[in-house]
């Protein structure tokens, strides 16, 4: 579906909309009201079948042409992909959209500690106190769960762990684009995380198939935008930029998140948390500074 995308204008207009697309999840698992797991599940195979659909001629190719080791990476991506999900998905259940979105946007440092000892891109001199403030701000919304059991600390707990997945999520995927297409790399990727998230339905108990018509249209409006599009996007132009870079744009997903979330949800922002979210911003965006000027003018290209 993404394949013939190749300009570096067209790739970066496609990653900008993915990072949109990305930033309406939250909202949407809220509005769900479904089970971790089934969430997790119909997004994924949903999103799986849209792809064998529209993009079946490069699946079926990639599939004669895959070699065994890069299968069991691509596998891998997928255990990893599901694990986010559900990790994320977790904390959605306690926490706002809001301060889920400001964690996660800790997520580029991460990126940049693994892209630095799997691909050996070096991080820049200001690296140190870029962490150190974003992390700052990242312990704020922590200490903001722990004295508010409302908040649910657990849930942010889960969001940490779910952010950490995304990096290497995002990692995984980098190495894989090297020697895959992307429509073929994300139909095996999501149809694998669907095949673990079914797994985890089956040994908990959830129910697979008793939800409302409600929550089955939350399930195709998650596959088909945050998840076909949005991941799609982003799997697709992890080859063709640096995984700090994608990473880096998933810092407008608070800003675009919680200004939905406030009109579809009736959330708001506590001053720890926004103090916390403009220390990361800060943080972060230092790191990222050039490349936020070049994405803007259509430079970024790798």
């Amino acid at each position: 579906m993404f394949d013939k995308v190749s300009s570096k204008k067209a790739n970066s207009w496609l990653l900008f909309i993915g990072v949109v697309m990305l930033s309406l999840a939250g909202v949407m698992i809220k509005l769900a009201n479904a089970s971790v797991f089934g969430v997790a599940f119909y997004r994924l195979i949903i999103a799986a079948f849209i792809f064998a659909v529209f993009a079946r001629k490069e699946i079926i190719s990639g599939f004669g042409k895959v070699r065994g080791k890069t299968l069991l990476w691509m596998v891998l991506g997928g255990i990893i992909f599901s694990f986010h999900l559900m990790f994320w998905i977790y904390s959605l259940k306690t926490v706002s959209v809001f301060i889920a979105m400001v964690i996660m946007a800790s997520n580029p440092v991460y990126a940049t500690i693994g892209a630095y000892f799997l691909f050996k891109e070096k991080p820049r001199s200001n690296f140190m106190l870029s962490f150190v403030v974003a992390f700052i701000g990242t312990v704020m919304i922590f200490w903001e769960g722990i004295f508010d059991l409302r908040s649910g600390y657990k849930g942010m707990l889960a969001v940490f762990i779910s952010t950490l997945l995304f990096a290497a999520y995002i990692l995984t995927g980098k190495k894989i684009r090297t020697s895959a297409g992307s429509s073929f790399y994300i139909f095996v990727l999501y149809f694998s995380a669907a095949t673990v998230c079914f797994i985890c339905m089956l040994l908990s108990g959830t129910p697979i198939v008793s939800y409302s018509a409600h929550s089955y249209l939350y399930f195709i409006l998650l596959a088909v935008f945050p998840t076909v599009i949005g991941h799609g996007a982003l799997n697709h132009c992890v080859v063709h930029f640096k995984a700090s870079t994608v990473t880096m744009l998933t810092l407008l997903e608070p800003v675009i998140g919680s200004f939905v979330a406030y009109f579809a949800l009736g959330e708001g922002i506590s001053s720890l948390a926004a103090i916390g979210f403009s220390l990361i911003i800060l943080g972060v965006g230092s790191l990222f500074k050039n490349e936020f000027y070049n994405f803007a003018k259509g430079r970024l290209w790798s």
